[in-house]
């Protein structure tokens, strides 16, 4: 059922019912299973709808997503496997480019150097995300390192073809740094970015902000954690430049990971990311005013949260989803990105059971003017017989403007 939120005398949020997307098997309960869902548009106009049922570990990266789609707003989704699009885990997105062009850049295998006899060089830095992490500089590799890096898988639909093909991606190598855990069987992994977000039209150029591919700061230093960046195509996402550092945190303490981008009603860059990995902290959001060169001191958003998602509608109100604990929702109104309203919950979750009750992780896409679809996860969804499933849910929001 249906309920209605005022903002503010000029906009009232109504919240749908949700749709059942997929659920797991009975009893299901694994880390990584289930999760992490990713909502995109496929050239032929159906919702996609992707997730993970593998294990949350470098060592999965590469595996199929599962895959539904919706032809009705959200309504209703079936299994689907789009031809010649490969759509895979963890976080997997597909994205409208100009000229009616899409791409998708999907997460592939880790580059393991063990596997092909390449000694690791010695770290220059490491930060600590759950476990302690080493960071390389990607020019102390031997050549067939450094051009594994600077290309990413893809594919490409086109108006032309009205097919996906393989392509590729050329990515800015330049002061990269590459990581890998410092202990255990992943030590030798090197994880490749991939864009886990949907690429943002600015003008004449494609956004994506990036924490996956590190980077030295302008002063030549190794940040102390992961920190996001800014990565600018000019070709209509054939290869992509770095253009700034959005965030990171001078101390280390801060993950400052996990961007999500967006325009606000003013053409100005609002990213939001998250700072934390285990203790629950604020999101922080930063703002550009000049394409994205320069960002403005990060500042708190917010008590917690994991993979914001965001939005800026077409009637001038932006939304922002986050989660973990629960999965809720702000807005701002006035679509400035600059005050927001108290977090509605969707999916409420308590501090002592935060990865009990949902991953947390959320994906918004637009589908008209005044509404978008909130996609996420429930770890306690019963169906009609009453028995504990995982579940993908979606759910129409809709904001009604005076």
């Amino acid at each position: 059922m249906a309920r209605k939120h005022k903002l503010s005398d000029k906009v009232t949020v109504e919240i749908g019912a949700p749709a059942v997307v997929a659920v797991s098997r009975v009893g299901e309960k694994r880390w990584g299973f289930h999760q992490f869902p990713a909502l995109s548009r496929l050239p032929d106009g159906r919702i996609v709808c992707t997730f993970s049922k593998q294990k949350d570990a470098v060592a999965s990266y590469g595996g199929a997503a599962p895959t539904y789609a919706s032809r009705d707003g959200g309504a209703t989704w079936t299994r689907a496997k789009p031809e010649g699009l490969a759509l895979i885990a963890p976080h997997v997105f597909v994205s409208e480019l100009f000229d009616g062009e899409y791409l998708c850049v999907p997460a592939t295998p880790a580059f393991d150097a063990q596997a092909q006899k390449i000694a690791l060089p010695r770290p220059v830095g490491s930060f600590r995300a759950y476990i302690t992490n080493n960071a390389y500089r990607l020019r102390d590799f031997p050549k067939a390192v450094r051009e594994h890096f600077a290309t990413l898988p893809a594919f490409r639909w086109t108006p032309k073809t009205k097919k996906w093909s393989k392509a590729a991606v050329e990515y800015d190598t330049r002061n990269m740094l590459l990581w890998a855990r410092a202990e255990g069987p992943e030590r030798f992994l090197l994880p490749r970015t991939w864009f886990e977000r949907r690429l943002l039209k600015v003008g004449k150029e494609l956004l994506y902000a990036d924490y996956r591919a590190n980077y030295l700061l302008a002063d030549g230093t190794v940040p102390k954690h992961r920190s996001t960046v800014l990565m600018v195509s000019k070709d209509n996402g054939r290869s992509f430049q770095r253009r700034a550092t959005v965030a990171h945190d001078p101390t280390g303490k801060d993950l400052m990971g996990e961007p999500r981008l967006s325009l606000n009603a003013r053409g100005e860059l609002v990213c939001v990311v998250r700072r934390t990995h285990h203790v629950q902290k604020p999101m922080a959001i930063t703002y550009s005013k000049d394409g994205g060169r320069t960002w403005s001191t990060p500042r708190t958003l917010m008590k917690f949260g994991v993979f914001p998602s965001m939005t800026l509608l077409d009637c001038g109100v932006m939304a922002l989803s986050f989660g973990r604990p629960g999965v809720h929702l702000s807005f701002s109104p006035n679509g400035g990105g600059r005050t927001w309203t108290e977090p509605i919950a969707i999916r409420r979750g308590g501090s002592r059971r935060v990865t009990k009750e949902t991953c947390g992780y959320t994906s918004i896409i637009n589908v008209d003017a005044n509404s978008f679809l909130l996609a996420y996860s429930d770890f306690q969804h019963k169906g009609k017989d009453g028995k504990q499933r995982k579940a993908i849910l979606v759910r129409k929001i809709t904001a009604h403007t005076k």
